[in-house]
């Protein structure tokens, strides 16, 4: 699969009751000047790709989907922040361009961010910290959850500078 593949079955996984091409057509390209007939080949394609799991008026896929990201939205929405916490490494679609992708991107890192800053137990902002190096939330939240004489407390201010 293409990338933009990917980014289309994204969309139709965060959209379970689907999407008229128009609204794919916005979530996938947003204001960019890219015709119908490329997402309409795009969906032709994907459609052979999956041996008819997606339907269309609405656009969806007639499959049931796990995926890390909808686990992760799961976690958070059930408030098992370790669960959230072990699911997400690193950021969810880098490199898409999708407006619809990248608000839903930027509303959980702001969600995970949250929990961070609300949680109490260290074991788990570690093990995060050891899969997501760059979570600086993290850091900050050891720092302030751990004893100034631990000497991870130390690791973690140098890391933080």
């Amino acid at each position: 699969m293409t990338p933009r593949q990917i980014e289309i079955l994204v969309i139709l996984a965060l959209c379970p009751q689907g999407m008229s091409l128009d609204t794919l057509h916005q979530a996938l390209y947003g204001e960019r000047k890219v015709s119908m007939g490329t997402l309409k080949a795009e969906m032709s394609q994907l459609r052979d790709i999956l041996g008819g799991m997606l339907g269309s008026r609405p656009y969806r896929v007639l499959a049931h989907i796990e995926a890390d990201f909808l686990q992760a939205e799961q976690a958070l929405d059930a408030g098992y922040v370790q669960s959230a916490l072990q699911t997400c490494a690193g950021v969810f679609l880098a490199k898409t361009e999708s407006p619809f992708l990248c608000a839903w991107r930027d509303c959980l890192e702001s969600r995970l961010s949250e929990a961070i800053f609300n949680a109490q137990d260290t074991d788990a902002l570690l093990k995060h910290l050891a899969r997501s190096p760059e979570a600086i939330d993290a850091v900050e939240r050891l720092i302030e959850l751990m004893p100034k004489h631990h000497p991870a407390h130390q690791i973690l201010l140098k890391y933080k500078a």
